[in-house]
């Protein structure tokens, strides 16, 4: 293995977290060939410091302190770590309860003071939030409070 890809790749990571799909990409897109990055990444992935998992589980941590739903943490997994987008809900179903999910949610409804029930659904939705988690919410809330 070349000093030079090691270096570039200890550089790349400096700055933040990268999943081994992020970095990969970033190599190619520094002209480096799939011979070069295979070894390396292995070499990283070993030493530690390419961890797919910690990274999934930061976030998570991350988007349910922000009161994300889960689809919108899925997505963002499916984009960093290359899974797709149903596999990054399974895993969510392991990490983020349905009571969670309530009570973020109402959190979000409180904090942002809606004054229409269909402006919190839009919001809830955008966020993340399910239809089927949505609407019981909104309904047990009572409109007089919205």
């Amino acid at each position: 293995m070349k000093k030079k890809i090691l270096l570039v790749a200890y550089n790349i990571l400096s700055r933040r977290n990268y999943s081994s799909k992020e970095l990969k990409e970033k190599l190619q897109r520094k002209s480096y060939t799939e011979e070069e990055i295979a070894p390396l990444m292995e070499r990283l992935k070993q030493q530690g410091y390419i961890d797919d998992q910690a990274l999934m589980e930061g976030e998570i941590a991350r988007g349910k302190r922000l009161r994300y739903g889960p689809g919108r943490i899925a997505r963002r997994l499916s984009e960093r770590l290359g899974t797709s987008f149903y596999e990054a809900m399974e895993l969510l179903e392991q990490h983020y309860s349905a009571e969670e999910q309530i009570e973020n949610a109402k959190e979000v409804v409180f904090k942002k003071k809606f004054t229409e029930r269909s402006k919190a659904f839009r919001h809830l939705y955008a966020q993340g939030y399910d239809n089927a988690l949505i609407a019981p919410l909104l309904e047990t809330i009572g409109s007089e409070e919205l």
